[in-house]
């Protein structure tokens, strides 16, 4: 079962405990804290859609680059054991859009 984390609205952390313990839901023991506002979002969103036309719009070219002959001899030169320089242009594409992902991901934790 999933666990969701909730802040407590009333009574006491013990008092929740017991209710959480019966209902799955982990009680934290201070409010979520909202971390942008609307202005924020407004212009995160805005990006998101310019930052989708953008790729959309770059992925024919980055493509093409990753089948050209210049890059898969450097791949054949570096990387010819593991067979990535015989992956089509889709499948090395996916493979950076996972690791930049998960860049992404592990540069975004708090800490």
């Amino acid at each position: 079962a999933a666990v969701r984390a909730t802040a407590w609205p009333h009574g006491s952390l013990a008092e929740g405990a017991s209710s959480a313990a019966a209902s799955g839901v982990v009680p934290l023991p201070f409010p979520h804290v909202q971390r942008t506002g609307p202005v924020q979002r407004a212009a995160l969103e805005e990006l998101r859609r310019g930052a989708a036309k953008a790729s959309a719009a770059a992925t024919p070219r980055l493509l093409a680059l990753l089948d050209s002959d210049a890059f898969r001899r450097r791949l054949r030169e570096c990387c010819s054991r593991s067979g990535i320089a015989e992956w089509p242009a889709s499948r090395l594409l996916e493979e950076v859009r996972e690791n930049f992902y998960a860049a992404e991901l592990t540069h975004n934790f708090d800490g």
